[in-house]
């Protein structure tokens, strides 16, 4: 027999930009953060052009997303190829906000569309 997912706000006060969710199957707790647009249904689909730095991040098991110059934080919603697998590494990217589900909790997620090193 399916578990029903029940699923509950654990935080408002951050709505402007994120909707943080506790989701409950039987015994089973994950948190989770979405951007409000996701949220929403009004996730923009238009690319964007960042510059930035690689970084890894030791949260959730780890894993390496990218600091924008912009300030914002980026989670490629896929691995980011070896070659770009280095703390502080510069690099110029084009990305595509991505619908994607993520454990992370950290930054937006997107897909990348090009990466190159500066």
């Amino acid at each position: 027999m399916a578990s029903r997912l029940k699923i509950c706000t654990l935080s408002k006060h951050s709505f402007k930009t994120a909707q943080h969710f506790l989701i409950k199957a039987g015994n089973i707790c994950v948190t989770a953060s979405l951007p409000k647009s996701y949220i929403l249904g009004t996730l923009p689909n238009k690319p964007m052009e960042i510059t930035g730095v690689i970084t890894y991040i030791d949260l959730s098991g780890g894993f390496w997303g990218i600091l924008g110059t912009d300030g914002k934080k980026y989670q490629p919603s896929s691995s980011l190829p070896k070659e770009y697998q280095q703390e502080g590494l510069k690099i110029r990217a084009n990305l595509s906000p991505s619908q994607s589900f993520s454990i992370h909790m950290w930054g937006e997620n997107v897909q990348i569309n090009k990466i190159d090193k500066l």
